[in-house]
């Protein structure tokens, strides 16, 4: 917002109080207002609608199978593991986010497995990096500056990847540092455990230009503590970590797309 400043008592005065008085709107409205300046979430609000760029989106939550009503619990807790589903209605074209959080593995690999989701190859990776991590222990200063180090991890990472998930060319992921975009960073490699400089705890928003395929966010380097798993969200240019989805925002460290 640019400030136009002509000078005078008077006039300091009146944009004093309209800024106050538009600030506190902000703070008494439930949904976010179209004004991208004025765009703030409010972490952990585990919202029903959000006003974006012009078009509502829906939340629904769900905790171990079952559905939700006002829920009040938090997304962001280690011990919880989230899948994320969005679809466009065909007919009315609302966008809808659907927040699936399990806290009992049970119920968890229950809804996996009805829905054909193959995240237990993902379970796999991510316990088999960690054993690897616990044998040949470092840390990211000795990873950053130890080559020898970080060819023998890496050379295990992504031929470990391959052996999971099969070795075949990917669209990218975008991330973006701001809601309705902003500065962007393209993930080309369908495994990254370290942000790009100046891009850990930074994403705000993602994109993902590979339809066919999840994208898994984790808060800590390789792979350590899943966020949550997005899958669906075709047709969709950006997904905003606002309203159900704020717990995600800027806690990104590594990737798996």
């Amino acid at each position: 917002m640019k400030k136009l400043i002509y000078g005078g008592l008077l006039l300091t005065i009146l944009v004093s109080s309209f800024v106050s008085c538009k600030k506190q709107k902000l703070e008494n409205n439930s949904k976010p207002i179209n004004e991208k300046s004025n765009f703030e979430p409010k972490n952990g609000e585990l919202v029903s609608e959000i006003e974006y760029d012009g078009e509502t989106i829906f939340f629904e939550y769900y905790l171990n199978n079952e559905k939700m009503v006002n829920p009040e619990y938090d997304l962001g807790q280690i011990d919880f593991t989230n899948i994320i589903e969005g679809s466009i209605d065909s007919i009315s074209e609302e966008k809808k986010v659907v927040i699936n959080s399990f806290t009992i593995e049970s119920e968890y690999h229950d809804f996996i497995d009805n829905k054909g989701y193959e995240l237990r190859k993902v379970d796999s990776f991510e316990l088999l990096i960690s054993n690897y991590l616990n044998d040949n222990p470092f840390s990211e200063d000795e990873y950053n500056n130890d080559k020898d180090l970080r060819d023998r991890y890496l050379n295990f990472q992504d031929s470990l990847y391959n052996d999971i998930f099969g070795a075949y060319p990917k669209a990218p992921t975008v991330i973006h540092d701001s809601y309705f975009g902003g500065s962007a960073w393209v993930m080309f490699s369908p495994v990254v455990p370290f942000m790009a400089p100046g891009w850990n705890n930074r994403t705000s928003a993602i994109n993902n230009l590979n339809i066919f395929s999840f994208v898994h966010l984790y808060n800590k380097w390789l792979y350590r503590h899943r966020m949550a798993s997005f899958v669906g969200f075709h047709g969709w240019q950006k997904i905003p970590f606002y309203g159900g989805l704020s717990f995600l925002n800027n806690r990104t460290s590594s990737v798996i797309h």
